[in-house]
């Protein structure tokens, strides 16, 4: 099997971020610690599992490691903005009430993406082998749009 230049980029990323994400965890004495760190990783993880994508050869594996990338990617907004908030005030923000329904879009993007044979978020998958790399393409559904 060779790995494209892409992959190797991707595999960098994710080093780099994890890389990062410790040494912000245990360099930075902030309150902003926690959000930043785990955006870092999140953003470590979508490169990594996009690296996996890209290098599976069969549908399964493609969708499998794109639907992993879905567990943690629809938080990043949240968490980024949890980061840059704690970060220009010194406190919190996402509290209470307002965590509740910061996380709702979040939550129901991880439930539609693991729902089996739904044309509300993703269907109609198929690879794409007519590039140097074989691709995973879809059609989206509506809810995909949302994010």
């Amino acid at each position: 099997m060779v790995i494209s230049w892409q992959v190797y980029c991707l595999i960098i990323a994710a080093a780099t971020n994890a890389a990062l994400a410790l040494a912000v965890g245990l360099r930075l004495r902030t309150l902003a610690v926690a959000p930043l760190t785990a955006s870092l990783v999140m953003c470590g993880l979508w490169a990594g599992f996009y690296a996996v994508e890209l290098q599976a050869s069969t549908l399964e594996l493609k969708v499998l490691a794109i639907q992993i990338r879905g567990l943690f990617m629809p938080f990043y907004m949240v968490v980024s903005y949890e980061a840059a908030h704690r970060f220009v005030t010194g406190r919190r923000s996402l509290t209470g009430w307002k965590l509740g329904a910061l996380l709702v879009v979040p939550l129901l993007a991880v439930v539609f993406n693991w729902l089996p044979d739904t044309a509300f978020f993703r269907y109609d998958y198929r690879i794409d082998s007519t590039g140097p790399i074989s691709v995973l393409q879809f059609a989206q559904g509506p809810w995909a749009r949302v994010l």
